[in-house]
């Protein structure tokens, strides 16, 4: 699989598990993934503008790995924890 390939899958999961909000985290990942976020908005990505995104600050937001979620994938378990 090509990185391009990974990347799509990463944010894929990523985006599943941001909008599904399966467990409580602490107020402090969804500040920081709120600041990282956002920062972007109005920058250049392959020479194109990127949208303007607002994420709000009451969502269930959890950082993870990919080896987890690999880890859980591979073992047929529920991503939410």
């Amino acid at each position: 699989m090509n990185l391009k390939k990974w990347i799509m899958l990463f944010i894929f999961v990523g985006g599943i598990l941001m909008i599904s909000g399966c467990r409580k985290v602490e107020e402090s990942d969804i500040s920081k993934f709120k600041k990282e976020y956002e920062s972007i908005n109005g920058s250049k990505i392959e020479g194109k503008k990127s949208r303007e995104v607002k994420i709000n600050s009451k969502s269930s937001i959890a950082y993870t790995s990919v080896h987890e979620i690999n880890s859980k994938m591979e073992k047929k378990e529920n991503l939410c924890t």
